[in-house]
């Protein structure tokens, strides 16, 4: 028959489990925290992709490993405000030229299809704009509600967050980081 373990041990044996659950805790939340972020959506400007009151998970690794494309949503510090964090959509790349005229965008000269705007949009005329090395057009989807790079201008990829990746409330809302991705048709 094994010895009975004396109370003191019992008592170190379980002190150094839940220091070393907390240890693991507080790792695990670090590690978690500079991978994935969320954020909320605050405003009208991404109908009807995503809606006011929306959390979102936004995956901050995306842009480390890789770099935005074209029809991503992205989420960045405001280039007026570098305390305020903005949700919009990829539209031009480094080194295109974007034109929006009405409800149409064009970058260097080819149609931008966009199934995911709402119906009767326009957004006025703007452009044309040369985005430089690093330099990214993100525009809202609600083209008629949104302040976006129309008016501040190109957002620099340093200041962007991460990838718009899940929809985490409120239930029933579903955003995977896969809807309607932008494409380019020929021009007519």
């Amino acid at each position: 028959m094994p010895p009975a373990e004396e109370p003191q041990e019992r008592e170190s044996s379980l002190f150094q489990e839940v220091l070393e659950t907390i240890l693991l805790a507080v790792v695990l939340f670090v590690a978690l925290r500079t991978v994935v972020q969320s954020t909320v959506v605050l405003s009208h400007s991404m109908d009807p992709t995503l809606s006011e009151g929306q959390y979102l998970l936004v995956n901050k690794l995306a842009y480390k490993i890789g770099t935005p494309a074209r029809g991503d949503i992205a989420v960045f510090h405001s280039p007026e405000d570098h305390d305020t964090v903005l949700i919009k959509r990829v539209i031009g790349l480094p080194g295109e030229e974007i034109v929006v005229s009405g409800t149409q965008a064009y970058v260097n000269g080819v149609h931008l299809a966009e199934g995911y705007l709402a119906a009767g949009q326009s957004s006025g005329h703007w452009g044309p704009f040369v985005l430089g090395e690093g330099q990214y057009l993100m525009l809202g989807d609600n083209r008629t509600n949104s302040n976006d790079s129309r008016f501040f201008g190109p957002v620099s990829e340093e200041t962007i967050i991460g990838k718009a990746w899940i929809s985490i409330w409120p239930p029933g809302t579903i955003y995977a980081g896969t809807l309607a991705l932008a494409t380019t048709v020929p021009a007519p």
